[in-house]
């Protein structure tokens, strides 16, 4: 059984995020726990998120590997994504826009998010909603 949660990053105009299949939760090992551990840099969440929605997130972006290559995954603490490991069409899985905060949650309960995780860049902090 899968923790879905989403997530997202402020912008200029508004929140641009991904979804995340597996441990969404926000406590350890969980994707809350991880994002406030190893994605505290903009740069960072930036080229997460720019990778399209996610299987499963690891310390490390990583690089591509074979979707069902868990073992690799996980002795390299590679993040696994949908489009890069496992072909996915891009159109399905690119990072989403969102204008405003309403927008930006009812997407993601509409995807079955648990959780939403939201960084502000200015703060350098994660911010956790259980939806």
């Amino acid at each position: 059984m899968s923790t879905r949660c989403f997530i997202a990053k402020k912008t200029n105009g508004g929140f641009k995020g991904v979804y995340s299949h597996w441990d969404g939760y926000p406590k350890k090992p969980g994707v809350g726990w991880r994002l406030r551990k190893d994605y505290t840099l903009p740069s960072k969440v930036t080229k997460l998120i720019n990778l399209g929605d996610i299987s499963s997130l690891r310390k490390n972006i990583g690089r591509k590997h074979k979707f069902d290559d868990h073992e690799k995954a996980e002795k390299n603490d590679w993040t696994t994504v949908y489009h890069r490991d496992r072909g996915e069409p891009w159109k399905d899985v690119k990072p989403r826009s969102f204008k405003t905060i309403d927008a930006l949650q009812s997407y993601a309960v509409s995807v079955g998010a648990e959780y939403l995780y939201i960084f502000d860049t200015k703060k350098l902090l994660w911010k956790t909603i259980k939806m």
